[in-house]
């Protein structure tokens, strides 16, 4: 069959037609995959970046669980701070376990203690201090007092152990020369003298009607316990205390006596002169000065008084006892010269109950 020209020229025009479709579906074929292609690789970075993000989290959260567990250094006011980390235990008396309930004091004297309950023992306490001291009290167990010093440099924490030993106890008794009970005794366990008892002012206990009174969470050793009642002259006992029972101890109080007298030099009075007595039974207390200013504070017993400007003095309330008495001589001296075999300048009394001892004190002359 013969084509005539415009047959020809009809085909020609269906192939460019087919050719042009073809190609149409070419390309958006081709832009089809370019644009999945496209949405694969934007994909692909969207779930590295995702995977990358995790990671951070991931380290982030590390690093914040290891920040959690060592201490952290911070400048406050240009001083730097860092904690204390510590735990507490049973000490040498008990188990070696951790002490899971316990108050706790960044103050030498107790004060502002707040309660810790760990199961390890442990707690966590800044300071921008140079020296801290940490005081510890728990049910059962004797007070402990420790002394934390921060190193030099902002990256070093203090890793301390603070060991509490079994506490005991003391059970005593406060009586007259009579054998009468004496109530309303306050009691101080190492008390006078001592900056923790005189600084907050407290009573250790105080007896009952019937005399007696208790004394706990005493750290085991000897201690020294001190009577004061406002119609007797002060006493003291020594106790020595061990776990397991309590220690018995009574304390017999009696009528003070007064020792008084006139200080000159070169025969003329001596003003402003301080003059002190020293029992024999407190030669060996240390912190004597310590003592003798607080039972002044007190207003119970004058171990201690300057002269008038006519040379006279008057100590007053003394225990019963034997005296050594010296005027311008400090305590720690007559306490030496008094355990030593030379008591030269040191003048006797004997202090009787309602009684006054008469004691003159000649000084050497200011030339001599």
């Amino acid at each position: 069959m013969t084509q005539t020209k415009a047959d020809r020229s009809a085909a020609a025009k269906k192939a460019a037609a087919t050719r042009k479709r073809n190609e149409v579906k070419a390309q958006t074929a081709a832009g089809n995959r370019g644009k999945k292609a496209a949405a694969t690789r934007q994909g692909k970075a969207a779930k590295k970046s995702a995977d990358k993000a995790r990671q951070s989290a991931g380290q982030a959260r590390q690093t914040a669980a290891a920040a959690k567990d060592q201490p952290k250094v911070r400048k406050r006011d240009g001083v730097f701070t860092a904690p204390i980390l510590a735990s507490v235990d049973r000490g040498r008396a008990g188990s070696g376990e951790p002490v899971t309930a316990y108050r706790l004091s960044p103050n030498a004297y107790g004060r502002s203690a707040e309660a810790v309950n760990n199961t390890e023992g442990r707690f966590r306490k800044e300071s921008d201090h140079a020296q801290t001291t940490l005081h510890v009290t728990a049910a059962g167990f004797a007070p402990a007092k420790t002394v934390v010093e921060r190193p030099e440099g902002p990256e070093t924490a203090v890793q301390v152990t603070i060991r509490l030993e079994t506490a005991c106890s003391v059970e005593g008794t406060v009586v007259d020369w009579d054998g009468d009970p004496v109530a309303g005794t306050v009691i101080y366990l190492d008390g006078l003298g001592n900056r923790d008892a005189y600084d907050s002012n407290r009573e250790d206990a105080r007896a009952k009607a019937d005399g007696t009174f208790r004394l706990e969470s005493l750290a085991p050793g000897a201690h020294r316990l001190y009577a004061v009642h406002p119609d007797f002259a002060f006493a003291w006992a020594e106790v020595d205390v061990r776990p397991g029972r309590p220690a018995t101890v009574t304390i017999p109080l009696a009528r003070g006596g007064n020792i008084e007298g006139v200080v000159t030099r070169d025969g003329e009075p001596a003003g402003e002169v301080l003059v002190r007595a020293l029992a024999d039974s407190l030669a060996n207390c240390a912190h004597l000065q310590d003592v003798a200013n607080e039972l002044v504070a007190k207003q119970i017993t004058r171990l201690y008084a300057s002269t008038d400007p006519s040379g006279a003095y008057a100590l007053t309330n003394l225990p019963p006892g034997r005296y050594l008495v010296a005027a311008d001589s400090e305590f720690d001296a007559m306490q030496e010269r008094a355990m030593g075999s030379e008591s030269g300048g040191l003048a006797e009394a004997i202090v009787e109950p309602g009684l006054v001892t008469r004691v003159d004190v000649a000084l050497p002359s200011n030339g001599g």
